[in-house]
């Protein structure tokens, strides 16, 4: 009895886990319009296409929203190379809300930088779900 109550109780505790969703990089780089930092998510084409072309230029890459979303962020204009932003992991947690998580990388001092403005950008896609999304900056051990 002892035994499958522990097995029950293991079966729960695995059912309210959060749940990490698959991600597949769209576009990385370091220029765009992107001036102010932004945390973006897009649910349809019409939005997709609006920001692509005004924000990054040209044709945006294919996306099937029936099934995919896109999440994305930018860092804001910086004053050399060496910044970026990166998409570590996109979870669904217990309470129902997609949390993504960052990563903000800043040269190291004293590296030899591009002396450009730049402005770091990261777009992934994850399988769609209709719920709230929250951003969460991973901060360094």
């Amino acid at each position: 009895m002892r035994r499958w109550f522990a097995l029950a109780l293991a079966l729960l505790l695995a059912a309210c886990a959060a749940q990490a969703l698959p991600m597949h990089e769209i576009a990385v780089g370091q220029h765009s319009q992107f001036h102010e930092p932004a945390h973006i998510v897009v649910r349809d084409a019409q939005s997709w296409r609006d920001l692509w072309e005004e924000r990054l230029h040209g044709a945006p890459p294919a996306i099937d929203f029936e099934r995919e979303m896109v999440v994305g962020a930018a860092l804001g204009t910086r004053p050399s190379g060496g910044y970026g932003i990166r998409i570590e992991r996109a979870v669904l947690d217990e309470e129902g809300t997609l949390v993504v998580t960052l990563r903000e990388l800043a040269p190291p001092p004293g590296a030899m930088l591009s002396q450009a403005f730049t402005q770091p950008f990261h777009f992934v896609r994850v399988p769609r779900v209709d719920a709230r999304v929250a951003f969460r900056v991973a901060s360094d051990p």
